[in-house]
């Protein structure tokens, strides 16, 4: 892992349930601290994945965008759940899964773009 190439801000976002007029949940979004926003904001390397069937499926309706993010170990401050959600250049991503890097020096994190439909 190289540190120097952690040149990108991603926030990490917490999920929380809150309740619309009808009482049926609705996912919402928060930092991971409330009263320390510097939490979950965290510098990233981030590895846009390549393949030859990416052209085929950036054509699609609501095409599928996986991204991956390398960043510095956190734990100590906070600590990643597959249910966090990552805010990267105003698109949100979903965390669908992590692997440590050699002993605690790193984590690689993969997400899955969030799609709404837009």
């Amino acid at each position: 892992m190289k540190f120097g190439r952690l040149d990108r801000r991603v926030r990490f976002k917490k999920p929380v349930g809150t309740q619309d007029l009808y009482g049926a949940p609705t996912p919402t979004w928060e930092n991971l601290s409330a009263t320390d926003a510097a939490i979950g904001l965290v510098w990233a390397e981030v590895i846009w994945p390549g393949s030859p069937k990416e052209s085929p499926q950036a054509h699609q309706i609501f095409p599928e965008r996986h991204i991956t993010f390398i960043i510095r170990d956190p734990r100590g401050s906070w600590v990643i759940d597959n249910d966090y959600r990552a805010e990267y250049e105003a698109e949100d991503y979903d965390v669908i899964g992590w692997q440590e890097i050699g002993r605690r020096v790193g984590l690689r994190v993969f997400c899955r773009r969030v799609n709404d439909g837009a």
